[in-house]
């Protein structure tokens, strides 16, 4: 991957996070996250119950070669924090997928990862995403390094992260007063509608479904 560039936030650093270690790790990202874990009850289509598999990705069901070219970019970017003398934690991710949250005027992508880990992920206090890069095994896809930091006393973890960059969706449709069923017509027929992601919105979900939800306020260069 290219050098990157880097960001951060306006706000102060979480109590407790370890600032030698975000710094350190500042030099292979760009966007930090200084709010802590959130819960909301947007209105959302979840890949957990969409019938769109495009909505999910399985990492086991990658080719060879494309899980090959995700951990040679997870290795080059942990060697790259390793040697300002940072330990960092290279993570398992079991599968990426997008939630779409439709509370808001135009509808949103929730980046949702789900890691073989039994870590809490309300306990994560800062978020770095790295530039993205494009992805050459799916077309429209970029490739992205997560970092996320919980205090000084445990190092940080890097997560390799995939997205759609003209992820869209159909509009759902309302249950009539009724109850009566939908037509399948009209269930088909739905408008498609583009759903932003810059990278803001995070849901972290562990290996006991455990489910954290992240959002990053402001981007600065720095």
């Amino acid at each position: 991957m290219a050098p990157p560039r880097t960001r951060t936030v306006k706000a102060r650093p979480a109590a407790g996070a370890n600032p030698a270690a975000a710094a350190a790790a500042a030099a292979a990202s760009r966007r930090i996250n200084n709010s802590s874990a959130i819960e909301r009850a947007p209105h959302v289509l979840d890949p957990e119950g969409d019938a769109n598999a495009e909505v999910s990705m399985e990492v086991d069901q990658e080719t060879v070669d494309a899980k090959a070219w995700i951990k040679e970019n997870v290795e080059q970017e942990v060697a790259r924090i390793e040697a300002t003398g940072t330990k960092i934690t290279s993570m398992k991710v079991k599968n990426f997928g997008v939630v779409v949250d439709l509370s808001r005027k135009k509808p949103t992508a929730i980046n949702r990862i789900e890691i073989d880990t039994t870590f809490d992920f309300k306990k994560v206090q800062q978020i770095m995403v790295s530039p993205g890069v494009s992805y050459p095994h799916k077309e429209n896809f970029e490739y992205v390094n997560v970092l996320l930091f919980t205090d000084n006393t445990e190092p940080p973890m890097i997560v390799p992260y995939l997205y759609d960059t003209k992820f869209k969706t159909q509009e759902p449709v309302e249950e009539p007063e009724d109850g009566s069923s939908i037509a399948t017509t009209e269930e088909n027929n739905r408008p498609w509608i583009n759903v932003k992601n810059n990278l803001t919105e995070w849901l972290l979900v562990n290996s006991q479904h455990m489910r954290a939800r992240h959002h990053i306020d402001e981007f600065h260069d720095i």
